[in-house]
């Protein structure tokens, strides 16, 4: 973690990035389309005197996606569960675009009932991590 570009797509409050902060991450780019949450993550950071290494995308995750200026090391994204278009959209993004550093990593939080594929463009599928309802793939390029 420490050093490294860190992406929270579909934030919500922010913890996961915060966590990345937290762990010595470089850079963290916050995005979530919501105004709600992303007002949540800036009284968060604001609340944790953390104010510098971050940015916030108050916008859909595919377009922020076309704004990213840097490779990133660590990705992680937790769509809604029932926006079954946003998880294939965010794996093709990222399995056809140079997003991911060499050895980045993508992980993806879905539902255990939403099976999620082995391989997407460039991207490997290297692990399942299943643990209740919810369920995380990872993915390297």
């Amino acid at each position: 973690m420490e050093g490294s570009n860190f992406l929270d797509g579909c934030a919500g409050m922010g913890a996961i990035g915060i966590e990345a902060i937290s762990r010595g991450a470089q850079h963290v780019l916050f995005v979530d389309q919501s105004r709600k949450a992303c007002q949540m993550i800036r009284e968060n950071l604001t609340s944790l005197e953390i104010d510098e290494g971050f940015k916030i995308l108050e916008m859909d995750l595919i377009k922020a996606l076309n704004v990213v200026s840097v490779p990133l090391n660590i990705v992680f994204v937790d769509p809604p569960y029932d926006r079954e278009d946003l998880y294939e959209s965010v794996l093709n993004c990222f399995g056809s675009a140079p997003l991911l550093a060499p050895d980045g990593l993508l992980v993806v939080e879905h539902s255990r009932r939403k099976g999620l594929p082995e391989a997407a463009g460039n991207l490997r599928k290297i692990r399942s991590l299943v643990q209740g309802d919810t369920a995380l793939a990872f993915y390297r390029p």
